[in-house]
């Protein structure tokens, strides 16, 4: 939103609304994907606006200047790497548990075991 009266703006003024994005975007405005960024208030506003259109959540790109609000809809970007996070900690507390185990004196593969597999996999061939 612009609120000062510049004398050589020449761009649109006030605020972000469905007008706009039908001016300046190619129909249908669910194909679209959208970049979204700014300060908390403006970007929360268009985040609103977008999911009152149906916009699908995976066309919405966005970034936050400060604290995003809570209540609104995180782009699919910020669900896909909190995803990623959730698999790297669970894959490091595996990691962390098999490594305590075997300082515990856990056998993962013994010997036997490994002659067995082997006599199996000659027996297969």
């Amino acid at each position: 939103m612009i609120k000062a009266n510049l004398k050589d703006w020449k761009g649109e003024k006030g605020h972000f609304n469905k007008k706009l994005l039908e001016k300046y975007c190619p129909d249908p405005l669910v194909n679209n994907h959208y970049y979204v960024c700014g300060p908390p208030r403006m970007s929360d506003a268009v985040l609103k606006e977008l999911k009152d259109l149906c916009i699908p959540l995976k066309n919405i790109h966005s970034e936050m200047f400060g604290f995003a609000e809570a209540g609104f809809p995180a782009t699919y970007q910020k669900k896909q790497s909190r995803n990623i996070v959730r698999c790297i900690v669970a894959s490091l507390l595996v990691l962390i548990t098999v490594m305590a185990g075997t300082r515990s004196g856990w056998r993962m593969f013994s010997k036997e075991t490994h002659k067995n597999s082997t006599k199996k996999s000659m027996v297969m061939d």
